[in-house]
């Protein structure tokens, strides 16, 4: 007898010539169009700039539409569990001023999924919110 599986399907995306599954939190929360803009940041040559991870979080520069860089962090996240970050800022208007996901943020959540596995965390000392990572 042959057993029917339920497979889930996940939304995925292409970028970079990569296929990325989408974490359904991330599809629950952001919709079409932020991923989409995060996608197409990605696919940017300065998009995201100066990729660092420091005290358990994914720490990068992101250029926004009007040209504006932005910091924009995600905590690690343990991947294969499909949970979401425990942190995710950016210092973007739509960052600061919402509690919702933006495109930067989606772009560095992308950025990590397309990485073969998760990065492991460097301590920094006197590590500062707004610390220079140019």
């Amino acid at each position: 007898m042959i057993a029917e599986e339920s497979a889930t399907e996940r939304m995925a995306v292409t970028v970079q010539g990569q296929l990325v599954p989408l974490p359904q939190w991330l599809v629950e929360g952001v919709s079409e169009r932020i991923i989409l803009k995060g996608v197409a940041l990605v696919e940017t040559f300065h998009g995201i700039t100066n990729f660092h991870v420091v005290n358990k979080n994914i720490v990068a520069r992101t250029k926004g539409s009007s040209g504006d860089n932005y910091l924009t962090k995600v905590s690690i996240w343990d991947k294969e569990k499909d949970e979401r970050p425990v942190l995710l800022t950016c210092n973007c208007p739509h960052g600061v001023f919402s509690t919702g996901i933006c495109y930067h943020k989606v772009a560095l959540i992308l950025k990590v999924l397309m990485l073969p596995s998760m990065p492991s965390s460097r301590p920094l000392p006197k590590y500062e919110d707004d610390f220079d990572i140019d």
